[in-house]
């Protein structure tokens, strides 16, 4: 049953007292409300409603004084369906070496195995309509070029049609008879029972500032990786540091896969020639490669992506009868800065080069690179977020490597010559801004799961810390983010935790 928020008032909720009450319909949250035995009620709130309006994107509003990033009302989806409204698609789980311990990261290390996750791939494939996944990259004549070498294995990602959670599960929830999902309904608060060991009922909004409160035995927060720890900061009248933070890590750690350009590369004539062949209409999918877990321990990298790109008018009509070492004699004689200025006038790849080599990388769980509450207010009272996005020597020093490897395999395999830019080249922790896309849209690390209590903000099955009834999902309790795109992590995760919460009420009531 899905209800509208906006039409009701203060009294709907008295004396009722939900098993479960879920805060957010994206992909975490109605994830968990499908999942969940018949025989329990739950109460699933969405802020937003069943189309975008700007009433409610506003609340996403907020300022950013770190390393260029998108801006954050742009970056997210309020409203039923969440993100899933506007995501591509692309799919891969998390490698199993990313939940080890990394002695040359700090604060690496999950208190799970990739064994505990693994068992929900299947299931997270059908919720993502991955039934039968078709690899999302495959030219074999390419690939002939890439095959798994010392270093790299060739991987896949797969691509969800993409699934939008509003349309394919809206009717689910409405002919639920377990389910009371609410639409406009805006947390304000999470208050705690006297010992403050527990939520004893959350607090909501409508958009005509009609306040609510309902109960539940347990609740789950799944707004988000920048939302959830701006709300649980937000509540801080009875915990003056705020909800859940105990540790003081609610909002630390913010990650996203930095994506950069890295290197741009220039086709060996024979090997030209064999693609032209394989592909007639000159065009060439990107291809994927990854480290293997040698090279990021020998390298004392992180983990990462690279996506070797041929511009497609290349391979149908380099210059004509230019050889690989001419088109690298014509490179030579040009700055980097007329290369930039070019594309950035014209928005196409400068004509010396055959395509791009680009990363996609994971980063340092920094207490730094952090949320925090802003200046301004929402509509409702709630302090806007801030952002302070950090990169430092560990991201660069691994798209270095990164860079560096891919050349010598461009050698090795006699499939041409990478150029490496200058700004990669610098020792520094310099990065550049836009035109270059900066990140993924992933906001990660932010609750962030750990065994140590001091060190994170959720335990193994996502139950906060400090307070015994309240689970927190979503990509904002990964430890760290690997190098893939997190939704089918996020959908994996919050099928495990459903599966964990229906293991506290093990028979109908």
């Amino acid at each position: 049953m899905i209800n509208n928020l906006n039409q009701l008032d203060s009294t709907t909720f008295q004396n009722r007292v939900y098993d479960i009450c879920i805060i957010g319909a994206g992909p975490a949250g109605l994830t968990i409300a499908l999942n969940l035995p018949k025989y329990l009620n739950i109460l699933l709130l969405e802020a937003g409603g069943m189309q975008r309006s700007d009433e409610s994107q506003q609340v996403y509003q907020g300022t950013n004084t770190g390393h260029t990033y998108f801006d954050l009302e742009k970056s997210r989806s309020r409203f039923f369906g969440g993100s899933s409204n506007h995501w591509s698609g692309m799919c891969r789980p998390l490698d199993d070496h990313d939940f080890e311990k990394k002695a040359h990261v700090p604060l690496s290390g999950w208190p799970i195995s990739y064994n505990d996750i693994q068992p929900y791939q299947q299931q997270a494939w059908q919720m993502l309509d991955l039934d039968k996944p078709d690899p999302y990259n495959v030219t074999p004549a390419w690939k002939d070029y890439l095959q798994d070498t010392e270093d790299f294995n060739n991987i896949e990602f797969w691509l969800s049609p993409p699934t939008r959670f509003r349309k394919k599960y809206r009717k689910a929830i409405q002919q639920s008879g377990n389910i009371d999902c609410y639409i406009n309904a805006n947390l304000t608060d999470m208050q705690l029972d006297e010992d403050l060991q527990n939520v004893k009922e959350v607090v909501f909004h409508n958009y005509k500032k009609t306040r609510f409160s309902a109960s539940a035995r347990h609740f789950v927060l799944a707004t988000g990786g920048i939302e959830n720890p701006r709300l649980l900061l937000n509540f801080n009248t009875q915990k003056s540091q705020g909800l859940a933070n105990d540790s003081g890590f609610v909002g630390r750690c913010f990650v996203d896969h930095p994506h950069y350009r890295i290197g741009e590369f220039v086709f060996a004539d024979d090997a030209l020639e064999n693609l032209r062949a394989a592909k007639p209409d000159g065009y060439l999918q990107k291809q994927f490669v990854a480290p293997n877990k040698d090279f990021i321990e020998r390298e004392r990298c992180l983990n990462f992506s690279v996506r070797i790109e041929p511009y497609r008018f290349k391979l149908a009509d380099r210059r004509q009868g230019s050889t690989m070492w001419q088109q690298i004699k014509r490179a030579s004689c040009r700055t980097e800065w007329t290369w930039n200025l070019y594309k950035e006038l014209t928005d196409k790849p400068d004509s010396c080069f055959d395509g791009k080599v680009k990363i996609a990388s994971d980063q340092t769980p920094n207490p730094n690179s952090r949320i925090i509450l802003g200046d301004t207010t929402d509509q409702f009272g709630l302090r806007h977020s801030s952002l302070h996005w950090q990169l430092g020597l560990m991201e660069k020093h691994t798209m270095r490597v990164a860079a560096f490897a891919v050349g010598q395999l461009f050698i090795d395999r006699e499939l041409g010559r990478l150029k490496i830019p200058d700004w990669l080249l610098a020792d520094d922790s310099f990065f550049p801004g836009f035109p270059q896309q900066v990140g993924g849209h992933h906001h990660i690390g932010t609750t962030r799961m750990s065994g140590n209590p001091k060190e994170g903000v959720v335990d193994k099955n996502l139950r906060a810390h400090s307070v015994n009834n309240l689970f927190i999902t979503g990509s904002s309790v990964f430890t760290t983010s690997g190098h893939t795109n997190p939704t089918l992590s996020i959908v994996q995760f919050s099928l495990r935790l459903a599966n964990h919460l229906k293991s506290l009420y093990p028979v109908a009531l």
